[in-house]
């Protein structure tokens, strides 16, 4: 699986930067060889210097010295730049990659995933994959260039003592692994939980109003502190075992050089070896034990990276809607001519036993108004979420003019649909890129048609830059009647044939509703138009009311039809006009409970 991982991470990010990658390696060694050859040095400097009293190379050796670490600077410097370059360029394709999958992710996915997920894969992920990337060559190689060249050093000088000092390295090698599975556990535990937290910082910060409205900041504040705590406890476990494992490296390391320094000195004393030969081998010996815990460093951040990169992978590996978005093999959806047809159409959520709807059969006309009513969960929104494809039906079909929407190109079938919905969605941006968002190519006259159009321009003349006045996070710049009238400008202007309206004044004060509604008559023009509504006054002239209960069709025609029926579209419009205001037929209750149909 590990080596999978690092097989794609090489043909998929990496191979594409190969000359960099060269450049990096031949770097590392050149790093590494300057590294022995420090270690080889110690040798002649202290044989020659000090014992045999050689003045020529009192003035060569340092000169020696000094050039080899001006070199080993260089090539660092070098080193450094590559590595930074090639890490963050591979992380970066790496990340854009990541946020391209999520986009073209089927809705289906984002109800089984939470927004903190989605965000820590991203970011979180991403930037601890980083250290693996980076990391394989400046410590890996280099690291395992020069265990090499400090081997030549140290075999070179002395192989009875070389032997001694390699005895430590099984022992090593088995605590890096052990450290390594216990580190990888903890990370997996650290990485849901970052997830967790990135969830509730978005759900916190999306929602000032509703904490303050209800005094919940100390509420709040002690649900961060839960979650913090327990990551706390997970961090607190990975520093523990990360800060065992380089005092027990040391430890194992020195059993070794303690071996080296009684046998080494012995044959020193004796005569069998010079001291300048002696402390060459102690120096590079003493360099040979620092890469190889570099390397149990490299270990505790390759199965953190390991764990990030499958999680990585999981959603790159997911299925996703872009092929089909873009594929021209199918037809191509050019507005509705004729009708779009229901067809005995049953739907179950994931995970959920029940049908939520349940062999829905419905013909709408070219150009109609339909409206769906009825109690909350009854199925309408669902209904309508079929239609752009956010879910497929698991039974029946869906078709416009005669033809299943499964069978046009997705992209054109979404083109052909414009949703504004009771929660109005807005990007931190200003009103014209919001109002602009499904037409990046209108020009500033476009937009202000459609903000016209929308009954918005007056109140966007007022803001203080215009059309360039930032709306803020989730449009919280704007009131609930505005931003309503930014999200109908923005259907406007993307001029779609297949209008979906799902609740878009159920949340507005009586005024605000009635200049929305004058909006929305100019939006619904010349459009077949699905309209979800729980006030039933705004729906009095809809073609036709379609009454939903519990997931199937009870009562189908207009509001005299229906009316006349004496059912349960009877029942509920008398439960909403009792509380209605005697001044204005048309006012919607503050208030209304859905009510049941039965």
């Amino acid at each position: 699986m590990e080596f999978e991982i690092y097989k794609r991470l090489w043909n998929t990010y990496t191979r594409k930067y190969i000359n960099q990658v060269i450049i990096a390696i031949l770097v590392a060694l050149a790093v590494s060889g300057l590294t022995g050859a420090i270690a080889w040095l110690i040798k002649p400097a202290l044989d020659t210097i000090f014992i045999e009293k050689n003045e020529r190379m009192l003035y060569v050796i340092p000169v020696a010295v000094l050039a080899l670490y001006f070199l080993k600077g260089i090539f660092t410097y070098i080193q450094g730049y590559q590595m930074a370059y090639l890490g963050n360029r591979i992380v970066t394709d790496i990340r854009n990659d990541v946020f391209k999958k999520i986009m073209y992710l089927p809705t289906t996915t984002y109800s089984t995933m939470s927004s903190g997920a989605l965000s820590a894969r991203v970011f979180y992920e991403v930037n601890v994959l980083q250290r693996i990337v980076a990391g394989t060559i400046k410590d890996v190689v280099q690291q395992a260039f020069t265990i090499l060249s400090l081997t030549v050093v140290i075999f070179t000088r002395d192989w009875k003592l070389a032997l001694i000092a390699i005895l430590v390295l099984p022992g090593t090698g088995i605590l890096i692994q052990k450290l390594g599975k216990k580190i990888k556990l903890l990370i997996t535990e650290q990485n849901v939980l970052t997830a967790d937290i990135m969830g509730f910082l978005n759900d916190t910060f999306a929602s000032p109003r509703i904490i303050k409205s209800f005094r919940a900041e100390e509420k709040e504040i002690r649900s961060f502190n839960k979650i913090t705590d327990g990551m706390l406890k997970i961090i607190l476990s990975v520093a523990k075992v990360q800060s065992v494992s380089s005092p027990l490296m040391e430890f194992l390391g020195s059993i070794g050089i303690a071996l080296i320094i009684l046998y080494g000195g012995h044959q020193v004393i004796n005569g069998v070896t010079t001291p300048g030969n002696f402390f060459s081998f102690m120096g590079a010996l003493i360099m040979f034990y620092a890469p190889i815990k570099a390397l149990s460093n490299v270990s505790n951040t390759y199965h953190l990276a390991m764990v990030s990169a499958e999680r990585l992978f999981e959603i790159l590996d997911m299925d996703c809607e872009e092929k089909e978005l873009q594929d021209t093999s199918k037809k191509k959806l050019e507005g509705i001519k004729k009708n779009l047809k229901y067809d005995n159409v049953s739907f179950a959520y994931q995970g959920v036993e029940s049908d939520t709807l349940n062999n829905v059969s419905l013909d709408i006309k070219s150009g109609e108004v339909v409206a769906f009513v009825g109690s909350s969960g009854a199925g309408k929104t669902t209904i309508v979420n079929l239609l752009p494809r956010f879910y497929d039906p698991t039974a029946g079909s869906i078709s416009i003019d005669g033809v299943d929407i499964r069978d046009y190109n997705l992209g054109s079938l979404r083109d052909n649909i414009s949703i504004v919905t009771q929660d109005v969605m807005l990007f931190n941006d200003s009103i014209k890129y919001n109002i602009s968002y499904g037409r990046d190519t209108a020009d500033e006259e476009e937009v202000i048609d459609a903000a016209k159009a929308a009954y918005a321009h007056d109140f966007i003349m007022k803001t203080d830059r215009g059309y360039d006045t930032p709306v803020g996070e989730r449009g919280m710049n704007l009131s609930g009647g505005e931003k309503q009238r930014i999200a109908i400008a923005r259907a406007i202007l993307k001029n779609s044939p297949i209008l979906i309206l799902d609740e878009a004044t159920s949340a507005l004060d009586t005024g605000s509703e009635r200049i929305v509604q004058k909006a929305l008559d100019n939006l619904i023009k010349d459009r077949t138009t699905l309209v979800i509504a729980h006030r039933l006054s705004t729906v009095r002239n809809a073609d036709k009311i379609v009454v939903i209960n519990d997931g199937g069709i009870v009562e189908t025609g207009n509001h005299a039809q229906l009316m006349a029926l004496d059912g349960s579209y009877k029942k509920l419009h008398e439960m909403q006009y009792f509380v209605e205001t005697k001044e204005d037929e048309n006012a919607i209750p503050a208030a209304v409970s859905d009510g049941s149909l039965s």
